[in-house]
């Protein structure tokens, strides 16, 4: 009787810990989530030549698009914290205002920008 009590304790902790680990790794998307939102809503804005399109249900992309609107590329932002996607912007060469209102320095009125090897 005593082993089957021990074996039963032994797989119930073996479940607490993968709730657990699940609980996690669900607070981590979720956190992922909320940065993106605050990255999508507070801070794109505030870069020059780009443009915020809200499509219900899609997952949260970057499209670079060139001069005749064709994609150039897409990444995935659902991952990124808040940080990693101005990051990512700065590095693909857009310039960041600090309000709304601050004029854009001439070199970067039009694209193409140029990628940045370090900021």
């Amino acid at each position: 009787m005593r082993g089957r009590c021990l074996y039963i304790s032994v797989i119930l902790g073996v479940f607490t810990f993968s709730l657990a680990e699940e609980q996690l790794v669900d607070k981590d998307i979720a956190k992922a989530r909320v940065e993106v939102k605050q990255f999508i809503k507070e801070d794109a804005p505030l870069f020059h030549n780009v443009q915020v399109k809200y499509i219900g249900g899609a997952v949260p992309e970057l499209l670079l698009l060139n001069n005749s609107d064709q994609e150039v590329e897409r990444i995935g932002l659902s991952n990124l914290s808040r940080e990693e996607c101005n990051q990512l912007l700065l590095k693909k060469g857009f310039y960041k205002k600090t309000t709304d209102d601050e004029e854009v320095p001439e070199e970067y009125l039009n694209g193409p920008y140029k990628e940045r090897e370090e900021l």
